[in-house]
Order: C-alpha cells, then structure tokens, then sequence
C-alpha cells in the first residue's frame, strides 16, 4: 500500500511541476526590459512615406520626447 501510494504522489508531482519548469524556460527567452524605441509597422504597416514619418519624428520632438531620452 505504501509503495502505491509513493508512486501517486511522484506521479501528482511530475504532473504539477512540469508546468511550473516548462514556464520558467519560456519566460527565460523572454526580454528582462521591454524593446526601446519606435517601430514605424506596428503603426502603419505597409503604408509608411517620408512625409509620414518625418510628422511623426516632429510629434515626438513637440511632446518632449526628444528631451526625455
């Protein structure tokens, strides 16, 4: 009786822990800070002109940000 019971709890264990390891390792990939900077695709995709761009860099000089780092 004993011997099933200890292979129940290493099953429950194996079971309840290999989540918890396989999530350490994904999140082990992932970036400690987020990326820094401005990605033009995230906001225009395939739709992107000098123009565009150049209004947005002097958005971003208006509001401070230039300044700010």
């Amino acid at each position: 009786m004993s011997s099933k019971r200890a292979v129940l709890a290493l099953l429950a264990l194996t079971l309840f822990a290999t989540p918890l390891i396989a999530q350490d390792s994904i999140s082990a990939k992932l970036a400690l800070t987020p990326p820094m900077g401005w990605n033009s695709w995230n906001k225009f995709a395939c739709n992107v002109s000098e123009d565009m761009i150049k209004s947005m860099a002097d958005a971003m000089v208006k509001s401070g940000m230039k300044e700010a780092g």
